[in-house]
């Protein structure tokens, strides 16, 4: 599974886009289980957790994910 990020914008704060190739992958996934990427923005490192099995699905059957941000640095 390949997961990418990209930096849309050249200000002070920083967007990321991420992209989770091969969703399909992850169904069988715990509620506990997580894919993570970390980040350094600005000098300050993050972590980004996606639960892909948290979430229930939509009433229109779109599947919903968690996502937790974590700040890393002191």
């Amino acid at each position: 599974m390949e997961t990418a990020s990209k930096n849309v914008t050249n200000v002070v704060r920083s967007m990321k886009l991420l992209k989770v190739d091969g969703y399909c992958a992850t169904k069988t996934m715990g509620n506990d289980d997580c894919i993570k990427s970390t980040h350094n923005i600005g000098g300050y490192e993050w972590e980004i957790c996606i639960y892909p099995a948290m979430m229930p699905r939509a009433r229109d059957g779109t599947p919903w994910v968690a996502v937790k941000l974590v700040f890393l640095s002191e």
